[in-house]
Protein backbone atom coordinates (compact mmCIF):
# COMPACT_ATOMS: atom_id res chain seq x y z
CA UNK A 1 0.00 0.00 0.00
CA UNK A 2 1.31 3.36 -0.91
CA UNK A 3 0.08 5.17 1.58
CA UNK A 4 1.78 3.02 4.28
CA UNK A 5 5.00 3.21 2.57
CA UNK A 6 4.64 7.01 2.50
CA UNK A 7 4.06 7.27 6.28
CA UNK A 8 7.09 5.08 7.00
CA UNK A 9 9.46 7.11 4.93
CA UNK A 10 7.84 10.22 6.58
CA UNK A 11 8.68 7.91 10.10
CA UNK A 12 12.23 7.14 9.02
CA UNK A 13 13.23 10.59 7.95
CA UNK A 14 11.33 11.45 11.78
CA UNK A 15 8.52 13.38 10.06
CA UNK A 16 6.07 11.60 11.37
CA UNK A 17 6.02 9.45 15.22
CA UNK A 18 3.79 5.98 14.96
CA UNK A 19 2.27 4.93 17.95
CA UNK A 20 -0.41 2.77 18.83
CA UNK A 21 -3.86 3.90 19.05
CA UNK A 22 -4.80 2.95 22.57
CA UNK A 23 -2.98 5.74 23.36
CA UNK A 24 -6.41 7.78 23.02
CA UNK A 25 -7.53 6.02 26.26
CA UNK A 26 -4.92 8.12 28.34
CA UNK A 27 -5.77 11.52 27.87
CA UNK A 28 -8.13 13.78 25.85
CA UNK A 29 -4.78 16.43 24.71
CA UNK A 30 -4.56 14.65 21.20
CA UNK A 31 -7.08 15.23 18.43
CA UNK A 32 -7.23 12.72 15.77
CA UNK A 33 -6.95 15.05 12.15
CA UNK A 34 -8.14 13.57 9.36
CA UNK A 35 -5.44 12.77 5.81
CA UNK A 36 -6.22 11.65 2.64
CA UNK A 37 -3.97 10.36 -0.69
CA UNK A 38 -3.81 11.96 -3.90
CA UNK A 39 -2.02 10.96 -6.84
CA UNK A 40 1.10 12.44 -7.84
CA UNK A 41 0.59 13.75 -11.86
CA UNK A 42 -0.99 10.71 -13.91
CA UNK A 43 0.43 8.21 -12.43
CA UNK A 44 -1.42 5.52 -10.48
CA UNK A 45 -2.45 6.13 -7.18
CA UNK A 46 -1.58 2.87 -5.85
CA UNK A 47 1.95 3.20 -7.41
CA UNK A 48 2.54 6.68 -6.43
CA UNK A 49 1.08 9.42 -4.43
CA UNK A 50 1.27 11.68 -1.81
CA UNK A 51 -0.43 12.03 2.12
CA UNK A 52 -2.30 14.79 2.22
CA UNK A 53 -3.50 16.75 5.58
CA UNK A 54 -7.11 18.00 5.81
CA UNK A 55 -5.82 21.39 7.10
CA UNK A 56 -9.64 22.70 7.92
CA UNK A 57 -9.69 20.25 10.72
CA UNK A 58 -10.19 19.93 13.69
CA UNK A 59 -12.26 23.27 13.98
CA UNK A 60 -11.32 26.20 15.71
CA UNK A 61 -7.90 24.86 15.97
CA UNK A 62 -6.94 24.07 12.48
CA UNK A 63 -4.37 25.79 10.16
CA UNK A 64 -6.86 27.27 8.20
CA UNK A 65 -8.61 28.79 11.68
CA UNK A 66 -5.59 30.04 12.63
CA UNK A 67 -4.72 31.85 9.56
CA UNK A 68 -5.00 35.60 9.35
CA UNK A 69 -6.97 36.39 5.91
CA UNK A 70 -7.83 40.18 6.90
CA UNK A 71 -4.57 41.59 6.09
CA UNK A 72 -3.24 39.97 3.17
CA UNK A 73 0.59 41.60 1.24
CA UNK A 74 -0.65 42.38 -2.51
CA UNK A 75 1.66 39.04 -4.39
CA UNK A 76 3.62 39.96 -7.18
CA UNK A 77 5.38 37.17 -9.43
CA UNK A 78 8.90 38.09 -10.69
CA UNK A 79 10.92 36.33 -12.80
CA UNK A 80 14.11 34.21 -11.61
CA UNK A 81 16.19 36.90 -12.39
CA UNK A 82 14.53 38.89 -9.44
CA UNK A 83 16.51 36.25 -7.32
CA UNK A 84 20.08 36.09 -9.05
CA UNK A 85 19.78 39.96 -8.47
CA UNK A 86 19.02 39.52 -5.01
CA UNK A 87 21.77 36.97 -4.11
CA UNK A 88 24.16 39.20 -6.05
CA UNK A 89 23.14 42.55 -4.48
CA UNK A 90 23.88 40.46 -0.81
CA UNK A 91 27.03 39.35 -2.30
CA UNK A 92 28.06 42.82 -2.67
CA UNK A 93 27.40 44.58 0.56
CA UNK A 94 28.62 41.62 2.55
CA UNK A 95 32.01 41.61 4.43
CA UNK A 96 34.63 39.84 2.60
CA UNK A 97 35.92 38.19 5.82
CA UNK A 98 32.31 37.32 6.28
CA UNK A 99 30.88 33.72 5.28
CA UNK A 100 27.66 34.27 3.75
CA UNK A 101 25.10 31.72 3.19
CA UNK A 102 22.66 31.28 0.71
CA UNK A 103 19.90 28.30 1.71
CA UNK A 104 17.85 26.21 -0.87
CA UNK A 105 15.30 24.16 -1.37
CA UNK A 106 11.78 23.70 -2.04
CA UNK A 107 8.37 24.14 -0.82
CA UNK A 108 7.74 20.96 -0.23
CA UNK A 109 11.62 21.00 1.87
CA UNK A 110 10.69 23.97 3.46
CA UNK A 111 7.22 22.85 5.06
CA UNK A 112 8.73 20.34 6.88
CA UNK A 113 10.75 23.02 8.98
CA UNK A 114 8.36 24.10 11.29
CA UNK A 115 6.70 21.73 14.05
CA UNK A 116 3.28 21.52 14.33
CA UNK A 117 0.61 21.08 17.66
CA UNK A 118 0.02 17.42 18.51
CA UNK A 119 -3.49 17.60 17.02
CA UNK A 120 -2.14 16.46 13.74
CA UNK A 121 -2.70 13.32 14.72
CA UNK A 122 -4.38 10.44 12.01
CA UNK A 123 -5.85 6.95 12.44
CA UNK A 124 -5.53 3.85 11.05
CA UNK A 125 -8.11 1.71 12.30
CA UNK A 126 -6.85 -1.45 10.96
CA UNK A 127 -3.49 -0.91 12.11
CA UNK A 128 -4.52 -0.17 15.40
CA UNK A 129 -2.07 2.86 14.90
CA UNK A 130 -1.76 6.66 15.63
CA UNK A 131 0.20 8.83 12.83
CA UNK A 132 1.41 11.83 14.31
CA UNK A 133 2.60 14.63 12.13
CA UNK A 134 5.72 16.37 13.43
CA UNK A 135 5.84 19.24 10.63
CA UNK A 136 3.12 21.18 9.54
CA UNK A 137 2.77 23.22 6.65
CA UNK A 138 3.24 26.98 6.34
CA UNK A 139 3.71 30.36 4.41
CA UNK A 140 -0.39 31.04 5.17
CA UNK A 141 -0.57 35.26 5.44
CA UNK A 142 0.48 36.07 9.00
CA UNK A 143 0.11 32.38 10.08
CA UNK A 144 2.30 31.30 13.20
CA UNK A 145 5.88 30.75 12.73
CA UNK A 146 5.38 27.51 14.80
CA UNK A 147 2.72 25.31 16.48
CA UNK A 148 3.44 24.12 19.78
CA UNK A 149 2.05 22.35 22.20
Amino acid sequence: NVHITNIRREQDACRRFVVDSNILEIGTEIIVRPFGFVAKGDKDPNISGRTIHDLSCPKAYSVNDATETDDKPALTCQPCTSVVRQVLSIAEESNPLQLTTLMDGDVAEAARKVGIHAGSVCRIPEAKALVLDLFALFGWTLSPAEYDF
